[in-house]
């Protein structure tokens, strides 16, 4: 009789408890896809090793860098000025911050700082996935939503966050980025009044996100540019068209708008100010670049124009990023050859415009090298699983479009406009800039955010899917119950 019982929940366990056990299982396989056996990754060292061995094992790249940053700052050690101020210009030191305390706690507790890093990474990736989880409302959002967790466990971008690149900013990073986001998303689809935390913990989570991944913080900008734009015209259109009309419905979808709008001001400005700290100490303290959180972007333009064959050891040039040296060699030659040096500003003005007059040479020097690196061996050796979780933020792309032209609900559009700063920049970037396969992560994360709240408006509207859904699992209930029922009598 017990087994019949214990049949008889199998149903209800495949649909609530079979999902966070495969989550767990696949998060556990990526971690330790050795077992006991696991090094850390790229570094092959054992998981226990203590912050020094790690740093010394990383070498000069943002992962070394970052760590020894922290190494000094846990001694309480002011940074040199030498040897050590160009790591916190390049790289804003939100993770080096995080680092200190788990380098006490090394010393300390003897927790090594691997798995004290690796669970904050866990913990920040969760937060982002409760969120998400939150925005998903009907039974076919969340089934959509556990296959698109799937996907992303599967991926090679949750193996690189969770093994070989726990070191670098984008897990933290981008796992905040994203809780940030999608909060501000959720408020705007689930608007209320008065509710302070609606602006300030995205603000919060978003500032932080910029502390610890930089590449973020123009596009904070453009989306107050933005946002602040659209209110204006919003607030002139209802102070013009609207005064003294009787059309109250009107009235309050412009007042809803600017509500959403002003949402979305707020929390952006919050995150702003959350990063003010570190634009004020950079310029001051660090000779930084004026009220930016990193001065990488001095150095872009030098690279694009380096000569394969004269400087053949130039250290980006596997990664292309002398592009617009291979695609223009008469202007390759005039600028190496020129007697007056012309700023980095000056060089990445003209590698874009050597691109717009030859778009058929740049588009074939960086497609050869995006299907490389879109994963690593993307078009090559990759696993069929990498290359397969690579594809499905494309098709989500195509998704957001059809979305877009399908929602009647005006709320897409602020959706909309809370993503598409950061996907527009980060993208391009990426048109400019070197090809490193950890650099496509955050749009792939990002559309896939978008993909999930776009999901939730179209299938509001969009009932029918939903129903048919619902039919079709009651039927595969049924048929399932059915069999273990017979099942259990068989065992009688």
């Amino acid at each position: 009789m017990k087994r019949l019982n214990l049949l008889r929940t199998f149903p209800q366990y495949l649909g609530k408890g079979l999902g966070p056990t495969l989550y767990v299982f696949i998060l556990v396989s990526i971690i330790f896809p050795n077992g006991s056996k696991t090094l850390m990754g790229v570094t092959n060292l054992p998981l226990n090793s203590n912050p020094k061995e790690i740093r010394d094992a990383w070498g000069p790249g943002d992962a070394g860098s970052l760590l020894e940053v922290a190494l000094t700052w846990s001694k309480l050690h002011q940074l040199d000025p030498t040897t050590q101020f160009w790591i916190v210009r390049l790289w804003a030191p939100g993770l080096a911050i995080l680092e200190v305390p788990l380098i006490w706690m090394n010393n300390l507790i003897k927790i090594p700082i691997f798995w004290s890093l690796t669970l904050v990474t866990i913990c920040a990736l969760m937060v982002a996935f409760l969120i998400f989880k939150k925005v998903t409302q009907s039974s076919l959002e969340k089934f959509i939503f556990a296959g698109v967790v799937v996907s992303l466990l599967l991926s090679w971008d949750f193996a690189y966050i969770l093994r070989d690149g726990v070191f670098y900013t984008e897990g933290i990073g981008f796992a905040l980025l994203l809780s940030g986001l999608g909060l501000l998303s959720l408020n705007v689809l689930r608007l209320e009044n008065g509710e302070k935390r609606q602006w300030l913990s995205p603000g919060i989570l978003i500032g932080i996100s910029v502390w610890v991944r930089h590449v973020t913080d123009t596009a904070l900008f453009v989306l107050i540019i933005l946002a602040s734009a659209i209110y204006v015209v919003l607030s002139l259109y209802q102070r013009k068209q609207l005064r003294g009309v009787s059309k109250p419905r009107k009235k309050q979808k412009v007042e809803k708008s600017k509500k959403s709008l002003k949402l979305i001001l707020v929390a952006s400005i919050i995150a702003v100010a959350v990063t003010i700290p570190w634009r004020i100490i950079s310029q001051n303290v660090f000779d930084g670049l004026p009220l930016v959180m990193s001065s990488a972007s001095a150095g872009v333009g030098e690279g694009l124009w380096i000569d394969e064959v004269k400087n053949p050891d130039f250290y980006w040039i596997p990664y292309n990023m002398n592009w617009a040296c291979n695609i223009d060699k008469i202007k390759c030659d005039s600028i190496n050859n020129s007697a007056s040096t012309l700023s980095n500003r000056t060089k990445t003005s003209e590698a874009i415009k050597s691109a717009i007059k030859n778009p058929v040479g740049y588009l074939n020097e960086r497609g050869n090298f995006l299907g490389k690196t879109w994963v690593p061996g993307f078009s090559s050796n990759a696993g069929i699983v990498y290359k397969v979780t690579a594809i499905f933020p494309i098709f989500m792309a195509f998704m957001i479009i059809y979305f877009l032209l399908r929602i009647r609900d005006k709320r897409k559009w602020y959706v909309l406009l809370i993503w598409f700063p950061f996907i527009a920049m980060l993208t391009g970037q990426l048109l400019i800039i070197h090809f490193e396969s950890r650099y496509f992560i955050p749009v792939r994360l990002l559309t896939t955010g978008l993909f999930i709240t776009l999901l939730n408006l179209f299938l509001m509207e969009n009932s029918n899917y939903q129903n048919s859904f619902e039919l079709f699992r009651k039927r595969v209930a049924a048929s399932i119950k059915k069999k273990v029922e017979d099942i259990g009598f068989q065992g009688k």
